[in-house]
């Protein structure tokens, strides 16, 4: 994008779609690349974003049972409020990401979002957009019809999906 700053030389920018064959294997993968980025990413956030609240309580549980990623979840209510530079990792709903930033940003359980109408899409464009350089969107089933899009548009060439093609009746003149 034409106003974005961050410089593409340096270290290119991802967006990874992860079909997982069940939820612990969502959790697995998830918790595998945070402990990558934990240290790919020394002093930056990382952030999970849910669609809903009761996906939110099964991450942090499955991640806390993590003993590398444990000590650096942010505890609850503190989405806001980072003092403790150990505490990396923002786990919420889409709903609560919003403002925030991230160096790179999760979104477990996608297909949730299939039900859920125009507000949900409205969402996971804000959540898509809270990544600074790293994006991964991990489902089990089917995808909502505009990340099926992206995905497939941009799995050739590996390149992250353009997050104005991703959402384009969302966008506002």
């Amino acid at each position: 994008m034409g106003s974005c700053n961050y410089d593409e030389t340096k270290a290119k920018s991802s967006a990874i779609f992860e079909l997982c064959k069940d939820e612990s294997a969502v959790f697995e993968k998830l918790a595998l690349r945070l402990s990558q980025q934990l240290k790919a990413y020394p002093d930056e956030l990382l952030g999970v974003a849910c669609p809903k609240n009761d996906d939110v309580t099964k991450v942090r549980a499955a991640l806390e049972a993590v003993p590398q990623l444990s000590s650096h979840l942010l505890d609850d209510g503190d989405v806001f409020d980072v003092f403790d530079l150990d505490k990396r990792i923002c786990i919420c709903s889409m709903h609560d990401a919003k403002g925030l930033e991230f160096r790179a940003m999760h979104l477990p359980f996608a297909e949730h979002l299939t039900k859920m109408g125009d507000t949900q899409k409205r969402l996971a464009f804000t959540s898509v957009t809270r990544a600074k350089t790293s994006l991964t969107i991990y489902h089990v089933q089917s995808l909502p019809g505009y990340l099926e899009q992206a995905r497939d548009k941009n799995a050739p060439a590996k390149a992250p999906p353009d997050v104005r093609a991703l959402f384009p009746a969302g966008r506002k003149k």
